[in-house]
């Protein structure tokens, strides 16, 4: 629970569409209207205090690591089902009353994100409710909560642990963490007074209101964008891209926006209010004035020429709100002239390729069909080179589908009717060599190229596309979306326990063995096994999210990220089989209870490319994995750092909007709700990154609560301690990387986590990293556990003390069991 003050705001709040203006009279000190408390330093600190008062002093972690006192439990919130056309409830207020409730909010870090139109619309979207009786209970500690609350009349004490730590008086908020995510409750309010009023509001609601807001100008701009004739060939992907990079700016009635003669650099589009041209000349030709209104653009030709304004731009009849895109931000999200031509061609690959039959009726999503065509690689033929000949068997390289850039191919069957076809620029050919699950196929046809010219074809070979794919038969209409890779060898009656490795919020880990006999000259097998409880599942909420989790990891395959080798469930329980990771948690290298925290930088630059490789294999395939910290990340027996823990992993083609994660990793977005992707992913890398080197988080502060740890993250408010010495390297790198705006940070532009791989941090030096071998682990490692056996875990703490029969809990019944039906 978040207890915040919060200044009047001095603006009026529009009214809701098709509803007339509510004039907002002169402020009067009448007897009816409510009045703020005045915020005084005291009263400041003791509302802020108050999580500081209620917080856990720690926790376990999932895999057996005593955790320092600073660190959070992860947070989550229920997965939001989105309503795009979203229309939020409407509760009648007075104009006093809207004033009351803006001034409530406006200095409430969960609400600076909003636009003025989300704000009038949460304001109006807050019903008000009238306890009669002092002495109420309206919120009880511990209690999951869903509500934000503002008091209007009265007053609320605060109680924890039964202990009086604070009141809020009329204007004070609480509770703004439940708008977030499902958060337990740190305070007990009670109401002070009889008939204390109040405003509130639930986190359906402004989930929705954020949400859906965001999508409608998401979806708004990327229309606008289509209509730019140089942009209206790109694929959705880029547009989002340059969407995402526009900035909002308002400009005051009459302001001149752009300057007839001036070099231009900045593109706009009007969000709101109208513009006016005037003096418009292009080369000896002079026009008529125009007005420019909400969807129109101007200045288009400066991101991507030089050239001088041809006329004068002012805001005009009142302000006017546009979004606007920079030259330098342009060429960062799609690169140069040369570069958006390649993007082009890429966006024309990625539709025709999604034309194809074979692929147009496979059970491929739009994202891989979109990474598959990114992936076309263009040779150039001799004329009268013969590519393929009937009868041949086609494999490796060869068995591929081809399209023709340029040029003409011929091709001719004896057994086929004496087929005789000529292919030219956009035909294409080798799509039955992808059918067959064999690893090679006879040809029906010979291809060649014509004898007059020389010719171009861009290839896609099986084996790239298994690549994205996971598996070939993923082409067939027939098949499920994921193909697992699980070893189904492996029988639950074949394993044996030993102890218990962590512990988590559904569940536990443990070692466990195989009882079969190994083979002759090699150890027992080991493994971990997590352990779910299906009830603390349902009553959390995740049942899909372990679901997801299980279809991720049976999906991908990395050397830096946690195998799984099968799953099993009987009546109470959920079981994943993993890989063995033996070496304990990166946290227990970065904080060891006899040394100073933090590792070397040399050491923290390998561990960070390793780990940034798994982030990267799974960006490409669209996964989020939403939870990187230290406790979530494994050493294994070569000393090389292994992403464990998918629970909150997800393929997102774009954005998804569910907070989740470790408070002190989070994103800003994140924690705002405003949609997030892999941004938040490198956001959380680069915190990783300092806390490697610096030895604590970068937001972190002694006894800090977690509504202070929030205001920072947002705020983006962090700093280097005097005391500690970093390269300058680093510091730019992390500098780079936590920015409030996703869309600023490095690994969101054009060239995506290249421009990571290439920083300094990584190329510089005697240790620079090559990352086209690292998966092949032939560097050294900082540090190699020293193991006895398959089942040495003494890198782990032991916590049989947490044992828990999940056969205890209530039983499910025959519906809530049909919801691991997918497991």
């Amino acid at each position: 629970m978040g207890c915040m003050e919060s200044k009047p705001a001095e603006p009026e709040v529009p009214p809701p569409p098709g509803r007339p203006p509510v004039p907002i009279p002169p402020s009067k000190n009448t007897a009816n209207k409510p009045k703020r408390a005045p915020v005084t330093p005291s009263i400041r600190e003791q509302m802020i205090n108050i999580h500081a008062k209620a917080a856990a002093s720690g926790h376990a972690g999932k895999t057996g690591v005593q955790q320092a006192p600073e660190r959070l439990r992860n947070i989550f919130a229920a997965p939001l089902k989105l309503v795009v056309d979203f229309v939020a409830p409407v509760h009648a207020k007075t104009p006093e009353q809207i004033k009351f409730i803006d001034g409530a909010v406006s200095d409430n870090f969960v609400f600076s994100s909003l636009s003025l139109k989300e704000r009038r619309i949460l304001i109006q979207a807050m019903e008000a409710y009238t306890v009669p009786n002092a002495g109420t209970t309206i919120i009880k500690q511990g209690e999951t909560g869903d509500y934000f609350y503002i008091v209007e009349m009265g007053a609320v004490d605060f109680q924890v642990d039964g202990k009086d730590v604070g009141q809020a008086l009329p204007g004070h908020g609480f509770g703004e963490l439940a708008l977030l995510y499902d958060c337990p409750r740190a305070a007990t309010c009670i109401t002070a007074k009889a008939n204390t009023k109040l405003w509130r509001v639930d986190q359906a609601t402004f989930r929705q209101i954020l949400a859906s807001g965001q999508i409608s100008q998401d979806t708004k701009v990327k229309k606008v964008l289509q209509k730019v004739p140089f942009l209206r060939d790109l694929d959705e992907f880029y547009l989002s891209q340059l969407a995402d990079g526009l900035t909002q700016i308002t400009f005051s009635n009459g302001e001149i926006i752009v300057k007839k003669g001036a070099t231009g650099d900045v593109f706009y589009i009007i969000e709101s209010g109208q513009v006016k041209v005037t003096e418009i000349e292009i080369g000896d030709s002079k026009y008529t004035d125009q007005i420019l209104k909400e969807g129109d653009y101007f200045g288009e030709r400066a991101i991507i020429t030089e050239e001088p304004r041809v006329a004068n731009i002012k805001a005009h009849g009142g302000d006017v709100v546009v979004f606007a895109l920079s030259r330098t931000d342009f060429e960062k999200y799609l690169g140069s002239d040369q570069d958006l031509g390649d993007l082009i061609s890429k966006s024309n690959d990625s539709r025709q390729l999604k034309a194809v039959p074979l692929f147009e009726k496979s059970q491929l999503e739009r994202y891989e069909k979109d990474t598959l065509a990114g992936l076309l690689k263009d040779t150039t033929y001799k004329a009268g080179t013969v590519l393929i000949t009937e009868g041949e068997e086609v494999k490796g390289d060869k068995q591929a589908i081809y399209w023709v850039r340029s040029g003409k191919v011929q091709l001719t069957s004896a057994t086929s009717g004496g087929m005789n076809t000529i292919l030219s620029e956009g035909g294409y050919f080798g799509e039955d060599y992808l059918t067959t699950t064999d690893d090679a196929v006879i040809s029906k046809v010979t291809v060649k190229v014509l004898d007059d010219a020389e010719c171009t074809l861009a290839k896609l070979t099986m084996a790239a596309i298994v690549n994205v794919i996971s598996a070939k038969e993923r082409l067939s209409p027939e098949k499920k979306k994921l193909v697992s890779k699980l070893n189904t060898s492996i029988a639950f009656t074949d394993l044996k326990k030993h102890r218990i490795l962590g512990v988590g919020t559904f569940g536990q880990v443990w070692l466990v063995s195989s009882t079969k006999p190994a083979k002759p000259g090699t150890s027992k097998q080991a493994y971990a096994l997590k352990i779910q409880s299906k009830r603390e599942l349902i009553m959390h909420g995740q049942v899909d999210g372990v679901i997801r989790e299980k279809e991720v990891m049976a999906s991908i395959d990395h050397p830096f990220i946690l195998k799984l080798v099968n799953t099993y469930q009987d009546t109470s329980s959920l079981y994943m089989l993993l890989e063995l990771v033996q070496g304990g948690e990166l946290f227990s290298l970065l904080h060891p209870p006899d040394a100073a925290d933090g590792v070397p930088e040399s050491s923290a630059r390998f561990y960070a490319a390793c780990i940034l490789e798994g982030l990267s294999y799974m960006h490409q395939r669209k996964i989020l994995y939403r939870d990187l910290k230290p406790e979530n990340v494994l050493i294994d027996s070569d000393g090389y750092p292994v992403i464990v823990d998918l629970g909150f992993a997800k393929i997102v083609p774009d954005k998804t909007y569910t907070l989740c994660g470790t408070p002190l990793y989070l994103a800003p977005e994140v924690i705002l709700s405003r949609g997030h992707d892999k941004g938040a992913d490198h956001w959380s890398w680069a915190v990783l990154v300092y806390e490697m080197i610096i030895g604590t988080t970068p937001f972190y502060e002694d006894n800090i609560d977690q509504i202070s740890l929030f205001k920072k993250i947002v705020h983006g408010k962090w700093t280097v301690p005097e005391s500690n010495q970093w390269s300058t390297e680093a510091n730019d790198l992390v500098e780079r990387m936590i920015k409030r705006r996703p869309n600023q940070r490095l690994g969101g532009f054009v060239r995506g986590d290249l421009d990571i791989k290439e920083h300094a941090f990584f190329t510089g030096g005697k240790d620079s990293i090559d990352f086209t071998t690292l998966a092949s682990k032939s560097l050294t490692a900082p540090w190699k556990p020293k193991l006895k056996n398959a089942l040495d875990v003494s890198n782990f703490d032991n916590w049989d003390h947490m044992q828990k029969d999940n056969k205890k809990d209530k039983k499910l019944t025959s519906k809530e069991q049909s919801l691991f039906n997918a497991f």
